[in-house]
């Protein structure tokens, strides 16, 4: 009997741990490939770009620095040319962001390595003959540039070829000392943004690209641009980071009263960011946002509000009860003289 009672309050705490503790996010963190073996057969490599017909870059994840390094020999010189090296056995959904961890090491050699998005795992190798063999097209990327302490990105739509520039830089400088690593996310179906994330300031948005072509996204991979002979690195941890989830403002998984407290902080704050309280994706921590976390926390947290202010609509019906009351007390009395 004793055991019984046991296991049924087990049961029961299981059941309302969700109510006091918050919704918890279970899932796997999507890493494609933290580069710890030499087997790299799930990439495809295709030149996009090329000044020469050397086709000189190559890829390797040397064993056993779990790193990924690209290479650059002669004949190729200061010529450019652009590879993207893919895989399609993972895929871009929206909400979901590609990124990448970066030891790259500032350099006074030209390179730029970062990471890829595209609509299809074998894009059309360039064929030179002369001057520059340009087929790029469907590609979204963003790399680091170590020479030039910046980080730069490009994207060309899916139609010509080449295809039809949807935004790209040159680079944007960034103190090479803090940066970490790149990231691309997919936000809907057409619209993507990227940045570079960093040791003191975290997250950075650089680019927002809008294309017309929803295969983007289909296959994901690394970029690089080398133009002189070196091995260039490194990066490690190829994954994609799932979609937030609902309500949860801190990014640490779970729906509770630290996330609540952030909007409360922040209420009516414009420019703000998701984990400054901005679940809506306006710039602005408002009712919204409040509802979107009180629905995904759960009924133990039905009885949150904000500083004791009940939602618009519930100071409406409040309103509308008040006045109805009112005018009915001044009938009765009406109605008595």
């Amino acid at each position: 009997m004793a055991k019984n009672m046991r296991t049924s309050w087990f049961v029961a705490m299981a059941m309302l741990a969700p109510a006091f503790c918050g919704q918890v996010a279970w899932g796997n963190p999507g890493l494609i490939d933290d580069f710890n073996d030499t087997n790299l057969s799930e990439y495809t490599a295709s030149y996009i770009l090329e000044q020469d017909a050397s086709n000189t870059i190559t890829f390797a994840s040397p064993s056993p620095s779990g790193v990924l390094q690209a290479t650059k020999v002669d004949p190729g010189g200061t010529n450019a040319e652009q590879v993207v090296f893919l895989r399609n056995d993972y895929s871009l959904a929206v909400g979901e962001t590609l990124r990448v961890d970066s030891m790259a090491a500032d350099t006074a050699l030209y390179a730029d390595f970062g990471i890829v998005v595209s609509t299809t795992v074998d894009p059309a190798d360039a064929v030179w003959t002369t001057g520059t063999a340009d087929v790029r097209r469907g590609v979204l990327a963003i790399y680091g540039k170590p020479l030039f302490d910046s980080v730069g990105w490009l994207g060309r739509a899916n139609d010509a070829t080449p295809g039809t520039n949807v935004g790209s830089s040159a680079g944007v400088g960034i103190t090479w000392s803090d940066y970490r690593g790149l990231w691309i996310k997919r936000n809907t179906s057409t619209n993507f943004t990227g940045g570079w994330f960093s040791a003191t300031s975290g997250f950075t948005q650089l680019v927002d690209w809008n294309v017309t072509d929803t295969a983007f996204g289909s296959a994901v991979g690394i970029w690089a641009d080398l133009r002189a002979a070196q091995t260039y690195g490194d990066l490690d941890n190829l994954r994609i980071d799932a979609a937030p989830l609902l309500g949860d403002v801190t990014g640490d998984g779970l729906v509770n009263l630290a996330d609540f407290n952030v909007i409360k902080m922040n209420f009516f704050n414009t420019g703000q960011a998701r984990n400054q309280g901005d679940l809506t994706g306006d710039a602005l921590v408002d009712f919204a946002d409040f509802r979107q976390w009180k629905a995904a926390a759960g009924s133990g947290f039905a009885s949150v509000t904000l500083f004791g202010i009940p939602e618009p609509g519930t100071m409406l019906l409040s309103s509308v009860g008040s006045l109805f009351c009112v005018s009915l007390i001044r009938f009765r009395r009406r109605s008595r003289g």
